[in-house]
């Protein structure tokens, strides 16, 4: 069945959130459905972020050579793991509001207000996917054209930047990364089947 074939019917069924759906203009045009599983495809993906760093740790500890004890510590360890924290806990929230509007949301004024707490929510997801993204982009470009991040290293722009914590470690942010795209998953298929 085709997405706007769904919908027609829902309408026709009388699903508040479907007629919202119909009047209420989104910021964002991706359902909630999409949004659950944008989220978490994006934290699966973060999953990526060690390996693509395990492939270039020569590189690391040659434009960074703070980071030979641990090539894993990095900045960018840091800053995957607030998109994925970013990430996970928006889809949490928009299985909740999901919840809501299958057991609880009986007018299309109560599923309009959802629809525009949905979009706020959705920016979020735009900027915790940002920072995975962003991630990925310095490890790929490591990877793909090593001489690009010397010159960055060089000039100024430190993408490999030692991170003195715990929390910078990528291993960190790529396994978090890959529970909690699990553990949304999981959730969403339960919501749905119930």
């Amino acid at each position: 069945m085709d997405a706007d074939d769904d919908l027609t019917t829902r309408i026709i069924e009388g699903d508040p959130y479907a007629q919202a759906s119909v009047a209420e203009r989104r910021m964002i045009p991706i359902g909630l459905r999409g949004k659950i599983i944008f989220a978490c495809v994006v934290l699966a993906v973060s999953g990526l972020l060690t390996p693509a760093i395990a492939i270039r740790t020569d590189l690391i500890t040659q434009v960074e050579p703070a980071t030979s004890e641990n090539p894993y510590r990095l900045s960018i360890g840091t800053f995957t793991l607030l998109g994925v924290a970013t990430n996970f806990v928006v889809a949490l929230f928009l299985l909740y509001l999901r919840y809501t509007i299958i057991h609880e949301v009986d007018s299309v004024s109560a599923a309009r207000k959802i629809i525009r707490i949905e979009d706020i929510a959705a920016w979020f997801l735009v900027f915790g996917t940002a920072a995975v993204a962003i991630s990925l982009s310095f490890a790929t470009i490591g990877i793909v054209s090593p001489e690009t991040i010397v010159n960055l290293t060089e000039s100024g722009v430190r993408p490999y930047r030692p991170e003195s914590n715990f929390v910078g470690d990528v291993r960190i942010a790529s396994v978090g990364g890959l529970i909690a795209s699990g553990l949304v998953f999981a959730l969403y298929t339960l919501l749905e089947r119930s």
